[in-house]
């Protein structure tokens, strides 16, 4: 009669030992598997602790370091291994996400690679959590190479830049050389009128418009300057009442050296500008 409460109990002990091994086998699996899943990521991922040791790294970070062993990387300050330095990068964010316990990002290179400037990164670190304190003693530093984002990000940047100043330099060139036009104009005019006058009273009156159409002109080309400099900002447009005789002086401005080429004259007769709108 002794033998049956042994066997049951041999057999509570068997299933006992039977399950246990099942559910050993299914969290190895899951190792297994989180840990193909991680080396079969094609960015660098390294989990650092708080004194930055590296505690794992993937394949895709010896391969890109060009290295063949884990060892060389497990136990071994990431500074060092990562970027070839003695102490903490100037420009790490993992101490902030070591007091956060917030996720942190900054651009940066894998510094230890061959030809490093060449390949820039986005670096995640990612905090992880003890659940036991509730406190960061891992993270996790993702470099995801955006490289070839930065440089159609670059193109992007250059074509749109060509679309804005092509035409604005085409406008800007066209809004100085018409000033500039007058200035030479009236230059050679004085150069040629103190040449051939002998009346000095003549000489004075020309020397008199035509200075101040020189200072007027370049104003005008301050004025465009000035707006191109500006040109970034939105512009303001103020709506006044103007006279259109101011207008048609300057317009005949533009046009007044090649009158005098072609010895036109020039009769000026000014109506009254209308009434303002009320």
């Amino acid at each position: 009669m002794w033998v049956v409460p042994k066997f049951r109990k041999f057999l509570l002990w068997f299933k006992y030992l039977f399950a246990n091994k099942t559910q050993i086998d299914n969290i190895i699996k899951s190792r297994q598997d989180l840990l193909q899943i991680f080396d079969g990521l094609s960015d660098p991922i390294v989990v650092i602790d708080e004194n930055f040791i590296i505690k794992r790294t993937n394949r895709s970070t010896l391969l890109t370091l060009s290295k063949k062993m884990f060892r060389e990387f497990i136990g071994k300050h990431c500074y060092a291994v990562l970027h070839g330095r003695q102490e903490v990068c100037p420009n790490c964010t993992a101490l902030e996400t070591f007091e956060t316990d917030q996720k942190t990002t900054r651009i940066g290179f894998i510094e230890a690679k061959a030809n490093p400037h060449t390949t820039t990164y986005d670096i995640t670190v990612y905090p992880m959590s003890n659940k036991e304190n509730n406190r960061v003693t891992l993270i996790a530093e993702h470099y995801r190479d955006t490289t070839r984002l930065m440089e159609l990000s670059r193109q992007l940047y250059e074509s749109e830049r060509a679309r804005v100043m092509e035409p604005l330099a085409a406008g800007l060139a066209h809004q100085i050389r018409q000033p500039l036009t007058v200035i030479r104009s009236e230059g050679q005019y004085l150069k040629d009128k103190i040449n051939k006058t002998e009346n000095v009273n003549e000489l004075r009156d020309s020397l008199d418009e035509s200075l101040g159409s020189i200072i007027e002109h370049s104003d005008i080309i301050n004025d465009v300057l000035s707006h191109f400099m500006h040109f970034a900002k939105p512009n303001h447009f103020e709506m006044k009442n103007g006279s259109l005789v101011k207008v048609f002086e300057k317009a005949l401005g533009l046009i007044k050296q090649r009158i005098r080429d072609q010895k036109i004259t020039l009769i000026k007769h000014w109506s009254k500008d209308p009434p303002p709108p009320s």
